[in-house]
């Protein structure tokens, strides 16, 4: 569901950033994180399906996905795939690999919940 997505706060040590990299989140970022998890249980469903893969295929997914979105394990870091791939010493194409492999399961179980279908708006 392209650009259905709630807006977040993005910052970088307080100031608005226009490309994201590394980020190192500040604590009222997370913060403000978390409550925006909270206005939006169908995004909030979507980020715990996100951290249950990644827990359970473990190794490389795991380890990308606690680097591209840290937040989502409690830890205040975000970063983009090209810095992903830089720091596992993996090339791109396998990092977008691992990532859309990754994104195509989440959704597809995403899809199938209630929260998906009150954030969708379909109520079958």
């Amino acid at each position: 569901m392209a650009g259905a997505y709630p807006e977040y706060p993005v910052t970088a040590a307080g100031r608005e950033c226009e490309t994201l990299t590394i980020v190192r989140l500040t604590d009222h970022e997370m913060a403000a994180f978390r409550a925006a998890d909270e206005r939006n249980p169908g995004v909030a469903r979507l980020y715990e399906l996100i951290v249950e893969h990644a827990k359970d295929e473990g190794g490389v997914v795991e380890r990308l996905w606690r680097l591209h979105m840290g937040r989502l394990f409690g830890a205040p870091l975000m970063m983009t795939l090209d810095d992903c791939a830089r720091e596992l010493d993996l090339s791109r194409s396998d990092v977008e690999h691992i990532f859309q492999r990754s994104r195509r399961v989440v959704l597809a179980r995403w899809e199938q919940t209630p929260e998906y279908r009150q954030f969708s708006g379909n109520q079958r």
